[in-house]
C-alpha cells in the first residue's frame, strides 16, 4: 500500500519530526507498507525547506526593518516569502499558518506602506522615495519571485483590510488612502512604466487587475499588492510546494492521503493546506484522512469537504506515532 503524508509542523515539533514519528508508527502495524512523508505547510520553514527563499519579516512586524532585508535580499539575488496576517487572536478571519504576522498596535497600520518605502529609500542611499528608488526597486523585482502565505487581496471584500475595518473602520480607511499614494507612485515611477506590455507574467496581470485586488496582495499588510505591481512574480505557497514537491504526480500512484492540523473548525478551513489537499485528493478520487488535536467539524461539514476520516491526537510526536499506529490498524490492507 502506497500512503502519503503531507505533514505540518506544529510547537510542539517541526514537520519532519513529526512525520518520522507517524511513518514510525505505521511501520510498527505494517512494515510492508510504503510511506513517503512531505512537510506541507504555508508557513516559511516548511516553503523553504528546499528552496532558498528570504523571509523578510521573520522574528518582526516592523515595516522599516522589512524594508531594509527586502533589498539586502534582492541584491543578494534571493527570492522572497511573505506571511498571512493576524488580525487579533481569532482564527476566524483566514487560516494561520504559524509564521502568520501580526501588529501588537493597529494604529500603527497607516503608516505601514510609508515606514516601509522610506527603508527601502535608505537601502538605496536615499532620503526618500524618489523615481530612481522606484525604478531600481522595479528593476530588482522584475520577474523575482515572491511567495505568499495566503491568497487574500488587500482592498477587497474579502480583503486583509475588509477584516480590519470590521472592528476599526478609520484605521483601515486611512491605510487604504496611504496604499493608495504608494501605489501610484509605483504605478508613475517605476521602471515599468517605460514599457507597453511586460514579459513578467504577474505585472500582464497587475495591469489588468483593480488596485488592491491581486490575489496574495494583503499578505504582510499590503506588501504583496505593491511588489506585485512592480513586477514581481506572485507564488501562492500551495502552487508553490506543488511544484517543488511534486505532489499531485506523486498521488497518482497513492492509495491514502494523510494530513495534519492542529485545529479543524469550520472557521479555519478556507484558505489553508488542508482544504487545498481535499481539493486534489478529489481530483483523483484518493482518500484523504486528517489528524488534529481538536476537531469542531460536524460529519457533514467534513463530508462536505471530502475528508474520509478525522483522528483526534495530540499535535507532538508521541502523539503522531499514535496517530500512525490507529491509522496504519484501519487504513492498511
Amino acid at each position: 500500500m502506497q500512503i502519503v503524508l503531507a505533514v505540518t509542523g506544529t510547537a510542539s515539533a517541526s514537520a519532519k519530526k513529526l512525520g518520522e514519528a507517524f511513518k514510525a508508527g505505521w511501520l510498527r502495524h505494517q512494515s510492508q507498507d510504503q510511506l513517503q512523508v512531505i512537510p506541507y505547510s504555508y508557513s516559511y520553514s516548511e516553503v523553504a525547506a528546499n528552496f532558498p527563499l528570504t523571509d523578510i519579516f521573520a522574528g518582526t512586524a516592523d515595516p522599516e526593518q522589512a524594508g531594509k532585508r527586502l533589498v539586502a535580499s534582492l541584491k543578494a539575488g534571493n527570492d522572497i516569502y511573505l506571511p498571512p496576517c493576524q488580525l487579533g487572536q481569532s482564527l476566524q478571519s483566514e487560516y494561520l499558518s504559524p509564521g502568520a504576522m501580526a501588529l501588537e498596535n493597529l494604529e500603527e497600520l497607516p503608516d505601514f506602506p510609508a515606514a516601509f518605502m522610506r527603508a527601502v529609500a535608505r537601502a538605496y542611499g536615499k532620503e526618500t522615495a524618489d523615481p530612481q528608488v522606484w525604478e531600481n526597486l522595479g528593476r530588482a523585482l522584475d520577474r523575482r519571485v515572491v511567495v505568499t502565505g495566503s491568497q487574500k487581496p488587500l482592498f477587497s471584500a474579502s480583503g486583509v483590510l475588509a477584516t480590519v475595518a470590521k472592528t476599526r473602520p478609520q484605521i483601515a480607511q486611512k491605510t487604504k488612502e496611504n496604499w493608495e499614494e504608494i501605489l501610484g507612485q509605483a504605478q508613475k515611477c517605476g521602471h515599468q512604466r517605460y514599457l507597453g506590455f511586460s514579459s513578467a507574467a504577474t505585472f500582464g496581470e497587475a495591469r489588468a487587475t483593480q488596485i488592491g485586488a491581486l490575489p496574495g496582495g494583503g499578505c504582510a499588510f499590503g506588501i504583496g499588492e505593491l511588489l506585485g505591481r512592480l513586477g514581481a512574480r506572485l507564488d501562492f505557497a500551495a502552487d508553490f510546494l506543488d511544484e517543488r514537491t511534486r505532489l499531485p504526480q506523486i498521488l497518482t500512484d497513492t492509495d491514502l492521503l494523510v494530513a495534519n492540523t492542529g485545529e479543524l473548525s469550520p472557521w479555519n478551513v478556507s484558505g489553508s493546506p488542508l482544504e487545498h489537499l481535499c481539493d486534489i485528493a478529489s481530483g483523483f478520487g484518493l482518500p484523504i484522512v486528517a489528524i488534529t488535536s481538536e476537531n469542531n467539524l460536524s460529519r457533514a461539514e467534513a463530508s462536505g469537504m471530502g475528508i474520509d476520516g478525522i483522528y483526534q491526537f495530540p499535535t507532538d510526536i508521541s502523539g503522531m506515532s499514535q496517530a500512525g499506529l490507529r491509522l496504519a490498524r484501519t487504513w492498511s490492507r
